[in-house]
Parts: structure tokens; sequence; C-alpha cells
């Protein structure tokens, strides 16, 4: 299965917790991303969660106009409607979440790009990959009044919140083999943060044969000269159990079972 993006949202509010509802498809490898920026001197998220459950910090980034960007993961989590829920030691500024699902993929290598723009035209980011068909994202988010827009190999997902924050995805398609992989943005001024991160690809899992040769002889009884039709059935009950794989992102086993029997018959 191919890493594909899955769904958005976004919101923003003050106080000790700020909730966004998110809805995660189900599938295989999913994995929930959260970018939350608040305007604080100092970073008062303490934590953040999706139904429930503790997500990953991946990296703070501090801004130079006095804000901080936290980017968070989880893999796995749970499908349907939940609410991302962001923890504060300080609830009085404005704080912005931004989350973003994709499927098929993982976060286990943690590989990420979080730097303060330069106030260029157009900025780029850059991170290199190291499992083929990964995925590259990225949160970023501007102080100015000017709206953050797409360039060179980004895709924005939603809209840009208040003019300030933006998540993107990479255009192109998942980066295989693995290396560098650039997305580029037009800033809305010089005070940009932005975090770009990878999205692992689904990894292979080779599981080598085990050959169980079965000896079996089998002695039909004795027919007798005259007699009625005799039906012998001889039944063999095969079972055979795979061993357990733990892919990267979904645990499975099963046991397939496969059961013959031959029939032999004689006439008199």
């Amino acid at each position: 299965m191919a890493i594909a993006y899955d769904s958005h949202s976004q919101g923003n509010g003050t106080g000790s917790t700020v909730t966004v509802s998110h809805t995660m498809g189900a599938s295989d490898g999913a994995i929930l991303a959260v970018g939350v920026v608040n305007n604080n001197a100092s970073d008062v998220v303490t934590g953040v969660t999706y139904g429930g459950v503790a997500m990953t910090k991946l990296h703070t980034t501090v801004g130079s106009a006095g804000f901080y960007l936290t980017t968070w993961y989880l893999n796995q989590p749970t499908t349907g409607v939940n609410d991302v829920v962001v923890s504060k030691s300080s609830g009085a500024e404005q704080t912005y979440v931004r989350a973003l699902s994709f499927t098929g993929g993982n976060i286990t290598n943690a590989i990420y790009n979080a730097s303060l723009g330069s106030g260029g035209a157009s900025e780029t980011v850059s991170v290199t990959t190291t499992v083929d068909n990964s995925w590259c994202a990225m949160f970023a988010y501007d102080s100015n009044a000017t709206p953050i827009a797409a360039s060179t190999n980004s895709t924005l997902r939603g809209t840009v919140q208040a003019n300030v924050f933006a998540t993107f995805t990479q255009t192109d398609a998942p980066k295989t083999p693995a290396g560098a992989v650039s997305m580029s943005y037009t800033p809305g001024g010089a005070g940009t943060v932005r975090t770009m991160f990878v999205i692992d690809g689904p990894q292979n899992v080779t599981v080598s044969p085990t050959v169980i040769n079965l000896g079996m002889s089998v002695q039909a009884p004795a027919i007798t000269a005259g007699a009625n039709v005799t039906t012998v059935v001889i039944g063999l009950s095969l079972s055979v159990q795979t061993p357990i794989v733990s892919a990267v992102y979904d645990p499975y086993s099963y046991t397939p079972k496969h059961s013959s029997t031959w029939t032999y018959q004689e006439k008199s």
C-alpha cells in the first residue's frame, strides 16, 4: 500500500485546552500529524492527545517574533471522528492547531527539518528520506498578515489559517528510491517558522518458507471377492500455521487450514 493523503482539520482558541475534531480514515498504516502554534514567549504546550491517546512530540521550533511551533505525531490512531486536544500551562494566548492524516505509512525514523525562513520571495526546505516510497509534509507559520501560499512541490491542505498558518504535502509521488526531497512555499514575510517532516514508506517484510515433508503410508482393508460394494474413506486434515509477521505498521497473523479426503471404492 502506498502512502496517501487522508484528511485535514484545523481550529484555534484560547484557554488551558484547545480541541479540534478530526476524522481519521480506516486503513493499515494510518498516521496523524499535528502542528500547534502559540503566541507566547515560552513553549506552553504540555501535551497533545487524539482520542485520549498521547501523541509523541517530533520537534519544537522557536520563531523570531516570540512564538512556538510544535509538531506531534501518532502511528495507528483510532479511526473515525475523535478529538485532538492540546493542553497548555498558560491559556491566555491564541493557539492555532492543524491536524493532517495519512494512510499507508508511519513515522519511525523521525526525520525532519525545522528552521526559520530567510525572508526571500520563495522559501525552500529539504530533507533526505531513508526509506523507499516515503512522502513529506510541512507546517509553516508566518507572523505577518500576508497569506502563505504553496509553491514548487507543495500542495496546500485546507485553508491558510488566519493568513498565517498553513499545512502542505508533497505534490510529487512518494520518493523512491530514498533520497533528497525539497518543498517550497511563498511566505507572507520574514518571520516564517516551519517544520518539514517525513512519513516513512511501507517496509516489505520477507518471510522464508518452511518446508515440511510428510511421509504417509495408507493400508486399505482387504476386499473380499463377491462382497457388497465397499467404500473406504481415508481422510487427512492438515493445518498450516504461518509465522507471525510483524510489519512496521500492521502486525498480523492468520491460520489458513487445508483438508483433503480421498475415497477408495471397489466393486466385486
